[in-house]
């Protein structure tokens, strides 16, 4: 019962590029719909021009023709959602049965996760209908607004009068389908409860091993990867998984860190050796980063190859990079708990290190960390690491100091004689270095952001001998830093870009601190909320967060709640003006008529009237 004009679906693809939902994939874009009447509204649709309906209808609207025009409203359910929002927030809920509510719960859900408005006061709250309210309160008063974009661009759709029968059984449920509305809508809000994620019928079938690692099992991801099994890998050896997924005709897996464990290792072997795409997740090593990979894990990937990312960078991908770096080096937040960051001159003076020596950087892993038990390569061991180390320190001359960090969640660290040892920030201590000597931590990544040169001993992700080089031995060692390597900067340039911008997923993580059976503590992410996906399809997505307003109260869309509020105020300024005060108290009381009048949102936010300072803070 809704038709379009012509052009309406060019209009929306414009819209879609207006309103960047590329960059905010869980914004959305709603459309405002006429309602033509039963003869004289059918009749003018379907036998005005095409190339002049549109604006003919929107005349018979300006003129307020009730002749032709039943009514119209802007908060409606014709939306535009980017895909992956739809399947992964389960789109309408099925709990709802026959008419109503369940279109406006969903959209409802939408607008707490896009930002894009200041929330109205009472939003809970079913105030008036879409086309009257004037307040901005209820949620009614939020969800127009959307509608509001595209309508006063003239884009809307026409609903052709039809009868309905009002007393019909699919009718008759409105009633309980609102009481379940506003439960889920308390519920999503106290609790983010949502119907289970859609699956991509498209995308085959996808064995997941956990429920509760929101690396694997999150909303986003799944929308990705179609129907999903769910089984602990603990059923599993190297047989039964393969004959498990034959029997369920499932035709991938998604696992974290396959080196976690030795019995997880050998079903991803299996897996790998029958050619069964095997999607691995894991953090990655710049903050906030995630990658999923299906070649491999870690240094054995082939994803890292040259041809993917050693490709020269235009102009914007270059000052893109530079932005991060820059933003990066500054910022006090790290993958791991630090020490405040004090700059690099106040480490030095801390650790008693003149301004004319050189320092070598050493910070240690975790020995019992999955990348050192199986990506040690040419070194051995990690105690063979310790033993170059020492050897190091010892062929140093004077002009060099050995500054060693532990990992921020052991609580032993192996002494070295004549190490300098520091809690410091890490990123002081990139800063201050001369050179990283590492197995292959992520540190050596974040080194490149300060174009420091890392040597590394074990097997990495990110080696290119332009910008960091391998060493076995001390003398392999010493010989690099006396012909003072510098790393290559646009090798650096191309490979963080494609880490940021092609390979790397990213969110916001919420953690806590445990303690690990192997000794030290460990950090545990307990939720993932991505802003950006990565290498999980061929298609990309961003859900970059507003992290203000989008559209704010002095937006003309706010002008019929503006209105609204100042015949608020004028009937305070009345009730000021009537008061038979005299002398300072009627000299008051014109200063804040005149303040009003010169700046009300002062005169709101400076009141000593709690209800005034309320009313500030909500509309401004």
């Amino acid at each position: 019962d809704l038709y379009p004009y012509d052009g309406f679906y060019n209009e929306l693809l414009n819209e879609i590029k207006i309103q960047k939902l590329n960059m905010y994939a869980n914004d959305f874009i709603m459309v405002g719909v006429i309602y033509m009447t039963e003869i004289e509204g059918n009749k003018l649709f379907f036998n005005t021009e095409s190339d002049l309906k549109k604006n003919t209808i929107i005349q018979k609207l300006i003129e307020n023709d009730t002749t032709c025009i039943e009514k119209f409203s802007t908060g409606t359910s014709v939306n535009i959602y980017t895909r992956r929002t739809y399947l992964s927030h389960g789109g309408n809920d099925e709990d709802f049965e026959e008419w109503g509510y369940d279109d406006l719960e969903f959209n409802l859900r939408m607008i707490r996760c896009s930002n894009k408005f200041p929330f109205p006061e009472e939003i809970n709250l079913d105030y008036k209908n879409f086309r009257t309210i004037s307040e901005y309160k209820g949620w009614k008063s939020v969800y127009r607004l959307y509608g509001d974009i595209t309508f006063q661009k003239g884009i809307s759709l026409t609903h052709v009068w039809h009868e309905i029968d009002h007393n019909s059984n699919y009718m008759k449920g409105k009633e309980k389908n609102r009481k379940l509305f506003e439960k889920k809508q308390l519920d999503f809000k106290r609790n983010a409860i949502e119907p289970d994620v859609i699956p991509c019928m498209s995308s085959g079938k996808t064995l997941v091993f956990s429920k509760t690692n929101p690396f694997i099992y999150n909303r986003i991801v799944l929308s990705f990867l179609g129907i999903i099994n769910h089984a602990s890998e603990d059923m599993f050896d190297e047989n039964s998984i393969l004959k498990y997924l034959d029997a369920n005709n499932i035709d991938k897996v998604l696992m974290f860190n396959p080196y976690g464990s030795e019995h997880r290792l050998k079903l991803y072997r299996a897996l790998r050796s029958r050619n069964i795409p095997v999607l691995v997740a894991e953090r990655g090593a710049l903050r906030d980063s995630v990658f999923y990979d299906w070649n491999g894990f870690n240094a054995e990937s082939t994803s890292y190859n040259k041809e993917y990312w050693d490709i020269p960078l235009a102009r914007e991908a270059y000052e893109k990079v530079d932005d991060y770096i820059s933003l990066e080096t500054r910022l006090d937040i790290s993958l791991e708990k630090q020490t405040s960051l004090v700059g690099a001159n106040e480490v030095r003076k801390n650790l008693n290190i003149s301004i004319d020596k050189k320092i070598l950087f050493v910070p240690l892993q975790r020995p019992s960390d999955s990348v050192i038990k199986y990506f040690c390569g040419s070194i051995g061991t990690y105690a063979d690491f310790m033993l170059l180390v020492q050897d190091t320190i010892n062929a140093l001359d004077d002009d060099w100091s050995v500054v060693v960090k532990k990992h921020p969640l052991e609580d032993e660290v192996s002494i070295l004689d004549g190490a300098v040892y520091t809690e410091a920030n890490i990123k002081d201590l990139l800063e201050m270095c001369d050179a990283v000597l590492l197995i292959n931590s992520g540190v050596g990544l974040l080194s490149m952001l300060w174009n420091k040169p890392v040597f590394y001993c074990g097997d990495i992700f990110y080696n290119d001998d332009r910008i960091n080089r391998q060493v076995t031995n001390v003398d392999d060692l010493l010989k690099l830093i006396s012909s003072e390597f510098i790393p290559d900067k646009g090798t650096v340039y191309r490979f963080m870009y494609f880490l940021l911008e092609d390979f790397y997923s990213f969110g916001d993580f919420t953690t806590k601190e445990v303690t690990w059976e192997e000794g030290g503590r460990m950090t545990v992410t307990t939720a993932i909320d991505f802003y950006q996906i990565r290498n999980i399809s061929e298609e990309g997505l961003n859900f970059y967060i507003h992290k203000e307003r989008r559209i704010k109260r002095d937006s003309i869309l706010f002008d019929r709640y503006n209105r609204k509020t100042i015949e608020k105020v004028k009937n305070i300024e009345n009730k000021v003006a009537v008061r038979k005060n005299t002398g300072d108290n009627t000299s008051k009381g014109n200063k804040k008529v005149k303040k009003f009048k010169e700046s009300p949102e002062r005169f709101f936010k400076d009141s000593k009237n709690p209800l005034l300072r309320m009313m500030g803070k909500i509309f401004w």
